[in-house]
């Protein structure tokens, strides 16, 4: 390496630590990534076509981008302040793209270390206190307390029944996502509602108790789901357990129609 650039190097790091002041400690963020490059980390950080060493970069520049200070950065990734504020020199002054290029450079190791904060360890133990969410949720902050105390992934992987491969997953996840992410489980929405209760729940209730039935045995499903789609066209295609349910919800039985009757009826 070029003595300008280590030269470069002490100038930032002095410049990081008098910012403000009062000290590295009081600077809001250690690397200010903007809004499209902490996006574009986010994908390469997760994307399988994303090659490792640019993986590697993009979770490291993610957690950076929440870290408050260069000393804090020093800790908890285990790089020296001088190759700190080389990294940072170089996203201010070249861009993210330069950036990413830089882990052979300074020497960045494929998995991650874990050295939890105070406030962190105080979560992960609140978390298996209460014993909430699901054993993943408990197994992810049990193994994270472990990996934050040195003791070895063998070791770990027998106490809380996990693979070594999932315990580098998980210190990945806390690049990327931060603790409370890589603790809590990710939510799965699943697919939308086609056919929401808070719509269709009041509009049933509407229809089977002010319109008459267009049967002598009552309501039939087929004429219920008819006079629906009349007021939301998507209706046509409920199928029956939907329909059901829906019907259920709005406080109507049902039951089977007499023999004759064109399909299930419905009892108001």
């Amino acid at each position: 390496m070029k003595t300008s650039t280590h030269s470069s190097s002490f100038h930032a790091t002095e410049q990081i630590g008098l910012e403000s002041g009062t000290g590295s400690d009081s600077l809001p963020l250690f690397l200010p990534l903007n809004s499209y490059d902490r996006d574009l980390c986010g994908r390469l950080a997760v994307s399988a076509k994303t090659a490792p060493e640019v993986r590697h970069m993009a979770r490291l520049l993610l957690e950076l981008g929440r870290l408050s200070s260069l000393k804090h950065a020093a800790e908890r990734t285990g790089l020296t302040c001088q190759m700190l504020a080389e990294l940072r020199q170089t996203y201010l002054s070249s861009g993210l793209r330069e950036v990413l290029g830089m882990r052979q450079q300074l020497h960045i190791p494929a998995t991650p270390p874990v050295r939890l904060t105070a406030a962190e360890r105080a979560f992960c133990r609140q978390v298996l206190e209460s014993s909430e969410g699901s054993r993943g949720r408990l197994r992810r902050a049990r193994a994270l307390l472990l990996l934050d105390e040195g003791k070895s992934k063998d070791t770990i992987a027998s106490e809380t029944q996990v693979c070594s491969r999932t315990l580098e997953r998980l210190a990945e996840r806390c690049q990327i996502y931060g603790v409370t992410g890589a603790v809590n489980d990710a939510e799965r929405p699943g697919r939308p509602q086609c056919y929401p209760k808070s719509e269709f729940v009041p509009l049933i209730r509407e229809v089977m108790g002010h319109e008459p039935p267009t049967t002598r045995f009552g309501w039939t499903a087929n004429d219920l789901r008819r006079v629906l789609a009349h007021h939301r066209p998507e209706a046509a295609r409920m199928s029956m357990p939907t329909l059901r349910a829906l019907v259920t919800a709005a406080g109507f039985g049902y039951g089977y129609a007499p023999k004759g009757a064109a399909s299930m009826s419905l009892s108001v």
